[in-house]
């Protein structure tokens, strides 16, 4: 059988990659990839951001489609300039399937690579049989699936990966409105499978008693991070939801900020959800692929607090596929994932850390300056770094140690030290 780097190979020979080749080497040992991140789908990548062959425009536009289908973001044309080691990173880095090879490092380095964090998706109904996720979804420890019994006596019959509020029984596989909470779950848990997702359905129709009712749920199950994509409306729904949080302060509510391209302020913020009655609530703006305020994003300092991608981003749709999505919907996913990234790195961490640190490492720009709190984009990888940091020195490990461990550069360990000395006591901090 013809593997995909013995094709590479072959077509390679002679620096160029034509049509035909594509169509009869290349494509048939493609097709026989996995429909999900893979070895090969990496080879396709790495071959595609080349510059070392001549590839034709059609077996280019092959390898693109052959890579988006998989859940790859891949660029229409190779951008002038780009180093070919870079844009194959990015290719890879998009899909929510793939390692985040910044986080599993670090959490490798502060003995946390086993350690996983359980978060909780409030959305519509979810393809949990999705290939991409099925190493993702939170799994009751106390109940044994398929038996019609309430083993866990928690009042749900086999309540395996969460609840369906809306209809009040263990199906969150509904077919109504799945690519929402399907793609908010790829985003959620993408990079690793120590983030384990609830899934909790609770529209449609949207019952803010049953919102809150799954609020307590996931927070009994252990969930500390909860996404909530999507929008309250009433001065009675506010306050149930509310209610809901402010019972659980241990909790991170991730909120996105809406997709009216409007500041909050210009209407009654507090009536959206009571941020300032919220401590640990994050509500996020969008940003576009270059890093802008993305024209449909809500925004407006100091309720929007943080800022994230959310303009095709590639994640998992019902039926084992992969497509780009759009809105603050998205952006609030990709926040979620961070701060579970962080608790696995720093089980320590409360809410108000996981934002304040997230708005101390985020990159700050004149763009972003009054249109959320933090000022700018959520920078994953430094704040990974912080958090291992902390976490570390929680653990009596003193801070120049922990760099070491963490094997920091120089900047890094000089602009995140100071930070992290803020969120352990300084006795355990003691350099």
């Amino acid at each position: 059988m013809t593997t995909i780097r013995d094709a590479i190979k072959t077509v390679t020979a002679d620096k160029k990659v034509t049509a035909d080749e594509w169509k009869n080497v290349l494509k048939p040992a493609a097709d026989k990839a996995p429909k999900e991140a893979s070895a090969d789908a990496r080879e396709i990548a790495k071959l595609w951001a080349s510059d070392a062959f001549e590839v034709d425009s059609t077996a280019r536009r092959g390898m693109r489609d052959f890579l988006s289908s998989r859940g790859y973001e891949v660029p229409a044309a190779k951008p002038a300039g780009a180093k070919p080691a870079e844009l194959e990173q990015a290719i890879i880095s998009s899909n929510v399937t793939e390692a985040d090879a910044a986080f599993q490092s670090l959490a490798a380095a502060a003995g946390r690579d086993k350690a996983e964090q359980t978060i909780a998706v409030l959305d519509s109904g979810f393809d949990i049989n999705h290939e991409g996720l099925d190493t993702k979804l939170w799994t009751n420890p106390g109940e044994i699936a398929g038996d019609d019994k309430d083993n866990d006596g928690n009042g749900k019959v086999d309540d395996i990966h969460g609840w369906d509020f809306s209809t009040n029984d263990a199906d969150v596989n509904s077919s109504e409105s799945q690519g929402h909470a399907t793609h908010v779950t790829g985003i959620a848990t993408g990079g690793t499978d120590n983030v384990n997702s609830i899934s909790l359905r609770v529209f449609s129709p949207f019952d803010s008693k049953k919102v809150a009712e799954a609020i307590d749920y996931a927070a009994a199950n252990g969930a500390r991070v909860m996404n909530m994509s999507f929008r309250v409306g009433t001065e009675a729904d506010v306050k149930a939801i509310t209610d809901a949080m402010k019972r659980h302060p241990e909790v991170l509510f991730v909120k996105s900020a809406g997709n009216d391209g409007r500041d909050i302020d210009t209407y009654d913020a507090d009536a959206y959800l009571p941020f300032r009655e919220l401590p640990n609530m994050a509500v996020v703006s969008a940003a576009d692929p270059n890093g802008q305020k993305a024209d449909y994003s809500n925004y407006g300092a100091p309720y929007a607090t943080h800022a994230t991608r959310g303009t095709d981003v590639v994640s998992s749709v019902p039926g084992g596929g992969y497509q780009p999505m759009s809105g603050t919907s998205m952006a609030a996913p990709g926040m979620t994932n961070v701060a579970a990234k962080m608790l696995i790195l720093d089980p320590g961490l409360k809410p108000t850390d996981l934002k304040q640190m997230l708005a101390q490492t985020t990159d700050r720009s004149d763009a972003w300056k009054d249109a959320t709190a933090s000022g700018g984009l959520i920078n994953a990888q430094r704040a990974y770094e912080l958090a291992a940091l902390t976490g570390l020195m929680r653990n009596g490990v003193p801070a120049d140690a922990a760099a070491a461990q963490l094997k920091l550069s120089t900047a890094s360990k000089d602009a995140l030290l100071p930070l992290a000395q803020e969120y352990v006591k300084p006795a355990v901090a003691g350099r």
